[in-house]
């Protein structure tokens, strides 16, 4: 039993049980085609995955077919998937890379699923890890960037659900393993290919840098082993930090600033607080509240960010400023809120008193009821008062931020306003001595939820 045997075996004992119904992802190349040769031995459950994306015409072709013989020769079930060009619509602004390494993982997922698989294992490696630190380097990230691939991690709402047990192995000892036992493999031309900015990685950069120091391959297992233990700390950390710092409101959240500006590292917790909602441009973020630039804005695919005096603020991004939402009578709305109505008599229930929920007079309403964004120069009578008021000084006076402004819902029944949606409802409507039936409307979830 040679070094590398002896590496899987041990591994196989630690880490997954011998009955587990594993699914090894096999493109047909070196790396995966010795990961199966090593663990088939271990696996009488042993399941093969292949997607051919037809990107490299006949050699595709060739790899799709040979994973095929391969797993007929061994006795071994092989899902596979071919997808077609037309797929590529929706790739987005993503690189063609990016984009097949999405939908492989989606269609792994759903084999897993189906059959009823607990593990999906790759055969990444220790160059493959090297290459990955230093690529995200480059890119720019935080502690999670720099420890790398995890050796397993839960995937598919499955504990240890993706594995990578040749992540400390090299990869000269798999093309030397692959030689010893005569184990065939195809080689993928793309790779060579200088056409992809992590391609001139892989092959100019780190060939250079491994000239320099020819440890930094094995070095770099060691390296992802502390940058995990270190992101661990940090994570406890921040999660502290969170409880004290992050007030969760209807429809935002909001962040203190100064417990974060007066602490130790006050750039590395903003990167972590923040990371979940996909800013990239933190230092200008970190810049602009360090400076109280109160009313800077930052913008990710999904969020909003805005600075305030105090704190700073998230809150969705949302392109439903000018549209209407029509309510129809005993349909529930669903979208852009969550808002249920029901009609009762008013002498079977109480009046309630939640912000969420409005107790309006039924036979006033004109279904079907719109929803909307407040516009300057909107109107209405808040609970309690005689006259209307303009929503702009309303919100003045209860001393709204700017974000909470732009996150205001209106409910109307034709041109009025009926109930600012989660705090007031207008008086005119409000249930009186004269109402016999109820509309109560119920706010279910709010938008930062969704």
């Amino acid at each position: 039993m040679n070094h590398l045997e002896k590496h899987i075996a041990e591994w196989c004992q630690r880490e997954i049980r011998p009955d587990a119904k594993i699914l090894i992802a096999v493109s047909g190349g070196v790396d995966s085609m010795v990961l199966v040769h090593l663990l088939k031995a271990h696996f009488p459950n042993l399941q093969l995955a292949h997607a051919n994306f037809q990107l490299r015409g006949d050699e595709s072709a060739a790899d799709e077919t040979f994973v095929q013989e391969f797993a007929q020769e061994q006795g071994l079930t092989l899902h596979w998937r071919r997808f077609s060009p037309e797929e590529l619509t929706d790739q987005s602004d993503e690189s063609v890379q990016m984009w097949a390494r999405r939908k492989r993982y989606d269609w792994f997922e759903s084999v897993v699923r189906s059959e009823g698989i607990q593990h999906l294992l790759t055969a990444h490696h220790r160059d493959d890890q090297l290459e990955t630190i230093w690529w995200n380097l480059m890119r720019g990230t935080g502690v999670s960037g720099l420890r790398g691939m995890l050796p397993d991690q839960e995937w598919a709402g499955l504990p240890g659900g993706l594995v990578r047990p040749l992540l400390t192995v090299g990869k000269q000892d798999l093309i030397q393993y692959a030689l010893d036992h005569s184990i065939p493999y195809r080689e993928d031309s793309s790779n060579a290919s200088l056409k992809y900015q992590r391609n001139k990685l892989r092959n100019v950069v780190l060939p250079e840098a491994l000239k320099m120091q020819p440890a930094l391959s094995e070095n770099i297992t060691g390296f992802a082993d502390r940058m995990r233990d270190l992101e661990a700390i940090l994570n406890g950390r921040v999660s502290a930090l969170k409880n004290r710092v992050v007030r969760e409101k209807d429809e935002w959240i909001e962040i203190d600033s100064e417990p974060i500006q007066t602490s130790e590292a006050p750039s590395t917790l903003w990167h972590e607080l923040l990371r979940p909602y996909g800013f990239t441009a933190l230092q200008d973020i970190i810049r602009a509240v360090s400076e109280a630039s109160v009313g800077a804005r930052f913008f990710s695919d999904q969020y909003r960010l805005t600075v305030d005096r105090t704190c700073v603020v998230i809150d969705r991004r949302t392109d439903e400023e000018h549209s209407e939402y029509h309510w129809e009578l005993a349909e529930p709305l669903n979208k852009p809120l969550v808002l249920r109505g029901e009609v009762k008599s008013r002498r079977e229930m109480d009046i309630p008193n939640h912000p969420d929920k409005a107790a309006l007079d039924f036979d006033l309403l004109h279904f079907p009821l719109t929803l909307r964004r407040w516009r300057p120069g909107d109107a209405f009578r808040p609970l309690g008062m005689k006259g209307t008021k303009k929503l702009q000084d309303f919100f003045t006076d209860e001393k709204w931020s700017r974000t909470a402004k732009e996150n205001a819902w209106l409910l109307c029944s034709g041109k009025d306003i009926i109930w600012l949606v989660g705090h007031r409802i207008d008086d005119r409507y409000k249930i009186g001595e004269a109402t016999e039936k109820a509309y109560l409307v119920s706010l279910l979830k709010n938008e930062l939820e969704n």
